[in-house]
């Protein structure tokens, strides 16, 4: 019986650790989740950038990064994250042909994580 009861605390301590393992979840965070462009010339190229960061203890997969508007062009390098990696997301803005005024694009990313997608959006001021 004591040689029982000196077990099962090592194999608590077995499961516990491969439970814990099991439950090893990516986490991914933006730096910033909206992002402000001031239009003020319509012939030029905005640009900006964002840092995706993988606060989680699981690796980070980034399926992909899509934007919803041929207007809006976003570029990663790295797909895979281990726990505080990091990638910067680079995106551009052309606001040739569109009207003066207040719009929105979302830039997308699809990852292994609890949420289906992560939406970044940016907000366009087109002056006239």
């Amino acid at each position: 019986m004591k040689k029982l009861l000196a077990v099962v605390p090592s194999l608590l301590a077995i499961l516990g650790m491969y439970s814990c393992d099991r439950n090893k979840k990516p986490d991914l965070r933006l730096s910033t989740y909206v992002y402000q462009i001031d239009v003020d010339d319509r012939d030029r190229l905005y640009e900006g950038s964002t840092i995706i960061s993988n606060r989680g203890k699981g690796k980070l997969m980034i399926d992909y990064v899509n934007t919803g508007c041929s207007c809006t062009n976003a570029v990663f390098h790295k797909r895979e994250l281990n726990h505080k990696d990091t990638t910067e997301i680079r995106f551009s803005y052309d606001p040739r042909g569109k009207s003066p005024g207040r719009h929105e694009q979302f830039i997308v990313i699809k990852a292994n994580t609890d949420s289906l997608v992560h939406l970044m959006k940016l907000v366009v001021d087109i002056k006239e």
